[in-house]
């Protein structure tokens, strides 16, 4: 995969989940690309920093500290 088409799959990936959380940012997105010989063809593992999740998004008020209970992983 060449640099601008990269660069394209992060800026997609950070745009749609800007909708639901809050990114550091294009150049914050890691993307590792490996084959698997075990028939899955090429992988794509995405990291990507999220500073929290959107309230609006999950259908919380701003400052609902009971969101936690229903996203484990952190609000």
């Amino acid at each position: 995969m060449n640099q601008s088409s990269l660069y394209e799959m992060k800026h997609s990936i950070v745009k749609v989940l800007s909708n639901f959380v809050e990114v550091d940012g294009d150049d914050a997105v890691e993307v590792n690309v490996s084959t698997d010989d075990g028939g899955l063809g090429t992988i794509y593992s995405v990291a990507v920093p999220v500073r929290r999740l959107k309230p609006a998004a999950v259908g919380v008020a701003e400052g609902d500290v009971d969101a936690a209970d229903r996203f484990p992983y952190g609000v």
